[in-house]
């Protein structure tokens, strides 16, 4: 049954998620037209961070259906009684029939501006998961350092790895169970599990004699089991591949929404958590109490115990055996997606073909004799054809020029690229290119219809300008990077406190370009797999290009796939497809133009990982970038020559193997074995291998856990996209105030980058262009002085017992730097309450503090103490700070005040309902803002959320960040509906109170003075808004430099409105 309107069934009528935790899942919707009219349709949702919606609109043909996917991003907190709040609005309209889905706009759905608008409600239910998908759980990617400034961070990870999260499947991981699958293997599966364990527990516990008749007729037992179990996995296979639809439409860039890998079936296969638990108690304890020193002894014990334990050669087996190989390109599946691509097609669902086309690419091997297969170009060909269809004609020609580059002498590239060039009015190119079409037709109706549209190019001015012409091999994301001086000279030097650092020998001014670095190895994250390119890390265009030997990476261009795989040598009778079943890992020859990048001195990076295994799609990321760096160095080392004993890279970074966790230790040992053998599978007998080899690796990945960086790209929200795209502002849109959110797609490690050290407080700012790293400095920079950036926690962001114990946990390391050991005013409001008594500006903390010395206070929590800080020399203290914490400023020396007092007259609250009734307050606010997003916004929910903000005033300091979070909520509620005078006035305060928690030009502010902008705009109020655009450029100049434009586009084209562009146009 499907909930229906006027215009649009949509099936089901409620989205169910089976919830389990630390996990992405998915539920499929159906949009059905069953009208003669084309309909567009919006989804729009209470929690828009929570949930992602591929496509999020779109345009369904009469008769026809669109599929919608809706993903709920992984939760770390089960909800009460699993019950869910969420809700789900589709709205449709009426459209012509000559729009797609790049021209829908939000005025289409505006009910003031007199549109028919239809409207489906759904609410979101969780449900108990299935017994089999309970085996699969997600791992994190771990915490890396987020090098800027951290107002709304997209994908927060988690401080500890992906393999300490449960039990983490190493296949299952990243694989998924394909909705319906049946559950006979898994069961039988398990079965093999529970035997496996049971043998192993006997083979490592029993004496010298354990090596019995029986034994062996148990594992010869396990073994036909396990090739019965493979036997059924190959037909389920076959079946699903046969008779299953993919379970999610495109998005927009043409790329299923869902992994690639999770179209195939994922048994419940042997968990790392199994593994480990398996490991006796001695070895365990003896690599948990072990240090650097006995790395060698501990890892070759390990490695001993598991070498005679088959549960560890099944999981060894089941990532590197090429039978087992999901990732490996299949020619019959690649046929088969066609096929459905060719049913889309002629149905003019246009957009679920562009995505079957490009699955189909993603499948379809290359030939290795160097025929002309026509798989391939006819791909290439058809995906062009959708793409011309909905108005992607950079894109569309970039794939006609990859056709014509597989195989020149096919007629329908030319043809194709002829008419997209007219479509471009590039006459005198489509002439060209449809003469050579006709040249080579060899059918009648072909030539004849090629003749017919020569003739009416030709009718056609000729002296228009070409335009368009975009090479997919010399593609690149962004504007070129502005040339600028780069003369700051960094020196590395010891401290006293925070070991090596970066300082300067020479005064460093305001905005200076300090540093520029490309990184070591990288690897993108699995949240941003198939929205992001692998290589280069900008948003996937919808003409994406994959990797010619698995299915595993997606690239923005040809020229990314190359630097990131390299030249490819071929053996003889060498064809990657899955029909014999017989993928070899090792059968790529390793040369020169192998493991380099063409062009460059680089390594190509993937290169290792290709041939269809799926090792590097399970493992947790910084697992797999540990390979990286170490493929790299094996590499480097082959093609000098010196190949004859690896050891492995001897990074010069921290690694803090010592205090780690002992569960952490055993962790790195288990992962450092399991990739050396995944490695060691790639490059077969090609190298030898030393004794240290394993203790660098456990190293090695202590230090990617420790040292990787995370890249991130700033996102334009909301209004801020339209921006983008030089739309202009409207003033009608219900999206009208801009709002920006950092999104986190990639770690890498930067060696330079990782000797910058840590402060809450940095004088350096950290932004990224594709891979490469940029520091600027954000304030005048002494000479000698510490040159430091924030790994994430700062101040105005955290309060300091919340930062110094991230850093802890991350980083192993207690912040000492001037926030840390001075008294500020951030750490004293930024979670405070306020005095009871009304004309005493003090605050109230749920930490204890005492003064027990002269100009010292002390900072405890549950009797704990977490650090010491100094009074601000006297001529630092200002007013605000003086009257926050008057306390403190008196010369008494013991001194002791204790939570729910107020730090400058004692007063005293009930600090356990104070918590409760503004947590209380804050949901009110927050579900205000969630009905403005579905537009259900009445005078009883805005009323109720103005006596929640009063609640939250009478409790909060008027200077802590709840309140501050309060009043932008209330700021974008009433901006959502309309309400711009009083969007504004709260957006204001919001913005006053992060002045006093940050400082007036700290990049946080400039974000959210944008936002003033756009309801200045709104308003009408342009020389308001300019003003106030003009304090927030000048933020962005100071972080940014003359890179603003590329990092932050939509700023440029705001600029352009507020100096006179239009407002309110459609």
């Amino acid at each position: 049954m499907a909930a229906s309107s006027d215009l649009l069934d949509v099936d089901p009528p409620e989205l169910q998620f089976p919830f389990e935790l630390d996990k992405q899942i998915s539920c499929p919707l159906k949009m059905i037209n069953k009208t003669d009219r084309t309909v567009a349709f919006k989804v729009k949702t209470t929690s828009p961070k929570k949930y992602c919606v591929r496509p999020n609109n779109g345009v369904v043909r009469p008769r026809s259906t669109c599929e919608v996917v809706v993903t709920m991003q992984a939760q770390i907190v089960a909800p009460p009684d699993l019950q869910c709040k969420d809700k789900f609005l589709v709205q449709s309209v009426v459209v012509a029939d000559r729009l797609s889905a790049k021209d829908i706009t939000a005025q289409m759905f505006t009910k003031q501006g007199g549109n028919a608008v239809r409207e489906v409600r759904m609410r979101v239910t969780y449900v108990m998961p299935t017994e089999s998908s309970l085996e699969i759980a997600e791992e994190s990617d771990g915490p890396q350092r987020i090098l800027v400034p951290m107002q709304r961070i997209v994908d927060h990870g988690r401080s500890a790895s992906g393999l300490s999260s449960g039990s983490v499947s190493l296949r299952s991981a990243e694989l998924g169970t394909e909705v319906g699958s049946p559950t006979g293997p898994v069961v039988r599966t398990e079965e093999l599990l529970k035997a496996a364990g049971h043998a192993a527990e006997t083979r490592t516990y029993a004496g010298p004699d354990a090596q019995s008749l029986e034994l062996s007729a148990l594992i010869t037992k396990l073994t036909k089991e396990k090739d019965s179990a493979l036997e059924q996995n190959k037909k389920l296979r076959s079946e699903l591949i046969r008779n299953s639809r993919p379970n999610s439409p495109t998005d927009r860039h043409g790329v299923q929404g869902c992994d690639v890998t999770r179209s195939l079936p994922a048994p419940a296969f042997v968990s790392m958590e199994r593994l480990k638990s398996a490991v006796p108690a001695d070895i365990r304890r003896a690599v948990g109490e072990g240090t650097t020193r006995d790395l060698p002894t501990t890892t070759s014990l390990l490695l001993a115990f598991l070498d005679d334990l088959p549960l560890f050669h099944q999981v060894i087996g089941e990532l590197t055996d090429p039978e087992l190989a999901l990732c490996r390109k299949d020619k019959g599946r690649a046929a088969e997606l066609k096929g459905r691509g060719n049913a889309c097609f002629t149905g003019r669902e246009f957009d679920q073909a562009l995505g079957f086309y490009s699955q189909a690419l993603r499948y379809a091997p290359i030939s290795s004799d160097g025929t002309d297969d026509i798989l391939v170009p006819a791909l290439y060909v058809n995906r062009a054809s959708t793409m011309h269809k909905l108005g992607l004609l950079e894109e569309c020609l970039r794939d006609c020029d990859r056709a014509i580059s597989v195989s020149p002498n096919y007629a329908k590239a030319w043809y194709r690229r002829g008419m997209v060039n007219a479509s471009l009015k590039n006459y005198s190119s489509a002439v060209h290119d449809l003469e050579v079409a006709l040249s080579m037709e060899v059918t009648s109706s072909g030539k004849s219809n090629i003749e017919q549209e020569l003739k009416l190019i030709l009718l056609k001015p000729q002296c228009v300008n070409e335009v368009g012409r975009s090479s997919s091999d010399c593609k690149d994301a962004g504007l070129a990077h502005t040339a600028e001086p780069h003369k700051v000279v960094l020196e590395c030097i010891a401290t006293p406190n925070k070991g090596r650092g970066m300082t300067s020998p020479n005064d460093i001014p305001l905005t200076s370009l300090i540093h520029v670095e490309d990184p070591l190895a990288a690897i993108i994250l699995k949240s941003c797999r198939e929205t992001h390119c692998h290589y280069c890390f900008s948003e996937a265009p919808a003409d994406v290009v994959f990797c010619p030997l698995c299915t595993i990476p997606v690239y923005c261009s040809r020229k990314c796939q190359e630097q990131a795989v390299g030249g490819i040598s071929w053996n003889q009778d060498t064809y990657l497809e899955s029909n014999s079943n017989a993928v070899d890992l090792g059968i790529l020859s390793l040369t020169s133009t192998r493991c380099m990048a063409p062009n460059s001195k680089q390594i190509a990076e993937h290169r290792h990982e290709c041939g269809g295994a799926h090792w590097a799609a399970v493992l947790p990321a910084d697992i797999v970038l540990a390979g990286r760096l170490m493929a790299q160095y094996i590499d480097s080392r082959m093609l000098t020559g010196k190949s004859s004993a690896i050891s492995g890279p001897n990074l010069d970074l921290i690694q803090h193997y010592d205090i780690d966790s002992p569960t952490s230790k055993l962790e790195s040992h288990i992962c450092a074995i399991v990739l050396l053998l995944c490695l060691q599978k790639h490059y077969i007998s090609d190298l030898s291998w030393k004794e240290e080899t394993l203790s660098q690796l456990v190293l090695l990945i202590c230090q990617v856990k420790v040292n990787s960086i995370a890249i991130v790209c700033m996102k334009s929200m909301d209004g801020g996209q339209g921006l983008t795209e030089s739309k202009g502002y409207s003033a009608a849109d219900d999206a009208v105030m801009c709002s920006v959110e950092q999104v986190k797609v990639a770690q890498a490690i930067y060696m330079s980058g990782s000797l910058f050290n840590h402060s809450c407080r940095p004088n350096v700012h950290a932004y990224f262009h594709s891979r490469t790293l940029f520091l600027r400095s954000t304030t005048y920079i002494n000479s000698g002085s510490p040159v430091e950036l924030s790994y994430g926690p700062q101040v105005g962001e955290m309060n300091l017992v919340k930062r110094q114990k991230s850093l802890q946990e991350n980083y192993k390391f207690t912040c000492q730097c001037s926030s840390c050991s001075e008294l500020h005013l951030s750490d004293l409001v930024i979670d405070s309450f306020c005095c009871p008594q009304s004309s005493c500006l003090g605050a109230v903390s749920e930490s204890t503090c005492y003064k027990s010395e002269k100009n010292c206070v002390h900072v405890s929590v549950d009797e704990s103490d977490i650090c010491k800080l100094s009074l601000p020399h006297v001529s630092k203290v200002d007013e605000d700070i003086e009257k926050v914490g008057k306390l403190f400023f008196r010369n008494n020396v013991d001194l002791k005040i204790d939570p729910g007092y107020c730090m400058s007259c004692r007063s005293q609250i009930n600090l356990s309902s104070a918590v409760s009734t503004s947590e209380k307050a804050a949901s009110m606010i927050n579900r205000f803002k969630e009905l403005a997003v579905i537009d259900e916004i009445s005078e009883i929910p805005i009323t109720d959320a103005l006596r929640s903000l009063q609640q939250i005033k009478k409790l909060r300091h008027p200077y802590s960040k709840a309140l501050a979070q309060a009043e932008d909520v209330i700021a974008e509620a009433f901006a959502k509906i309309g309400d711009q005078e009083q969007a504004r006035k709260h957006c204001e305060a919001s913005i006053k109170i992060l002045e006093k928690l940050y400082h007036p030009k700290h990049i946080a502010i400039a974000h959210e003075l944008i936002k003033l902008v756009s309801i200045e705009l709104s308003l009408g109020d342009r020389a308001s808004a300019a003003a106030t655009f003009t304090q927030a450029e000048a933020i962005f100049s100071l972080y940014y430099g003359p890179d603003v434009q590329r990092i932050l586009p939509y700023v440029d084209a705001l600029k352009r409105t507020v100096s006179g562009g239009f407002i309110g146009a459609p």
